[in-house]
């Protein structure tokens, strides 16, 4: 029964109202939208859903109506559905409803007015607007496991997306359809002068297995049309900025490393690491970073010979600071003398679909500074890479025979292309190395990667839902 109420509060939004069981026959469900789209992004709705069975849940349902009242049944109804667009990132105001067929032997019939405020959104990168839909519920479908069902689901959508008059659509999905045993679903789409028409059907037989689920959406796109005219404003998004600053002080019996990790932003994401410091208290993950950090430097054989992490401002506003000091014995060991840097900063090979729905600023200065008697031997040379606003930088400062400063950045835009994201990273080079010698046998210094306590760049680029 629990997955059953589940269910009903996805696809049908009544789920607080009963929990009802199924019937023999199959579920059955009719939603058509239909979006009239503004200059400013946002977009009139009006949703209309139409639930046939099965016949033992729609009659549930409908008690449930009569037992609550039906303006209270309304009202669950429209901040429901007000969740569900938010889950999908988009905003409905101004949301009213009705409900048709609860006191007759027919369907039941819902129907949502309102505003979805931020239903298209612009991208000043390329001046495209751009329009997501998750025509193939897989958000949906994702909260649901179909396979302990046992029943057999049929979803027929119907879109209706009406551009402004003078709207140049740029791109459009083309149609999709893919069946696995006897499941299958399909997409048509078709377009009337501004009004771009969108067909799906989702038949999910009752035997149906996960192996089923994985043919159906696993070449599955995301549902985006694109048009272009007037420009608008950019939406809320995050810029992802931390910074980070680095000493490596070689000597020839010990090296001395100090990082300071700043996490600036987004507000959100700081607050939440602050919430997890307190929350699981600072000594319980000082001793996890330190673990972690401490198989790291024994599996290239470094000893750690002292060290010392420490938060600040976490009962505070300011950015988020973690501070490591690392006092290292046989860091410079055997393999070339040279130091490796990664001038992405380890943006390379994050995962870019589309385009970014953030933004990125981050910054890294590494300051090396070796023994008296030493001297650096290669220093590699000033980086620039760039792609309309967006780049990759890297400045290196030989302040002496000594002491060399690598000073990296890494400044995407918000909306930019995943291709022209590729492009750019292709360009600025997997590794540089810095290279010098001293008097006694010495080697190879990994670079500090390893010293992250708290990991920004996975959580980087957040995609829209």
């Amino acid at each position: 029964m629990k997955k059953v109420g589940v269910l009903l509060l996805i696809v049908l939004a009544f789920g607080a109202i009963a929990v009802p069981s199924f019937g023999a026959d199959a579920y059955s469900e009719k939603v058509e939208q239909k979006y009239t789209v503004h200059w400013d992004g946002s977009a009139d709705l009006k949703f209309i859903t139409t639930l046939y069975g099965p016949s033992d849940m729609l009659n549930s349902t409908k008690e449930g109506i009569l037992k609550v009242g039906l303006e209270n049944a309304t009202e669950m109804l429209v901040n429901q559905r007000v969740q569900l667009f938010s889950q999908l990132g988009m905003n409905l105001a101004n949301a009213s409803g009705t409900v048709k067929g609860y006191d007759s032997d027919g369907p039941l019939i819902t129907e949502i007015t309102g505003k979805v405020l931020d239903f298209a959104k612009y991208y000043s990168y390329d001046g495209i607007w751009e329009i997501e839909l998750d025509v193939l519920r897989t958000l949906q479908i994702s909260q649901v496991d179909l396979t302990s069902l046992n029943r057999t689901f049929d979803f027929e959508d119907h879109y209706s997306i009406v551009l402004p008059e003078d709207a140049e659509i740029v791109s459009i999905p083309s149609d999709y359809s893919r069946e696995s045993g006897k499941s299958y679903v399909s997409i048509n789409v078709d377009v009337h002068g501004n009004e771009i028409i969108v067909d799906a059907r989702m038949h999910f037989d009752e035997n149906i297995t996960k192996d089923d689920l994985q043919k159906l959406y696993s070449d599955f796109q995301p549902f985006i049309i694109q048009y272009r005219g007037r420009p608008g404003q950019e939406g809320n998004y995050s810029v992802w900025s931390s910074k980070t600053e680095t000493n490596i002080t070689i000597g020839k019996e010990e090296t001395v490393i100090d990082t300071l990790m700043e996490y600036i932003a987004p507000e959100d994401y700081v607050n939440y690491l602050k919430l997890m410091v307190m929350y699981q208290g600072e000594d319980a993950i000082i001793q996890s970073i330190y673990q972690n950090n401490l198989l790291a430097f024994q599996q290239q054989g470094i000893s750690v010979k002292d060290w010392s992490i420490k938060f600040e401002n976490v009962n505070s506003t300011a950015p988020l600071r973690l501070r490591f000091h690392w006092v290292l014995a046989n860091y410079t060991k055997a393999n070339n003398n040279t130091y490796v840097h990664d001038p992405s900063l380890g943006l390379r090979d994050v995962s870019v679909k589309g385009r970014l729905t953030d933004g990125i600023n981050q910054t890294t200065t590494i300051r090396i500074i070796l023994p008296e008697g030493s001297k650096f031997t290669q220093i590699p040379d000033d980086i620039h890479v760039e792609a309309n606003g967006s780049q990759i930088t890297m400045k290196v400062t030989k302040v002496s025979d000594k002491e060399v400063v690598l000073e990296s950045s890494a400044y995407v835009r918000y909306g930019m292309l995943a291709r022209d994201y590729f492009a750019m990273m292709e360009k600025v080079p997997e590794r540089v190395e810095v290279k010098y010698n001293v008097e006694e046998k010495t080697g190879s210094t990994c670079g500090p990667a390893f010293l992250v306590g708290l990991a920004v760049v996975p959580l980087l680029l957040r995609r829209r839902k």
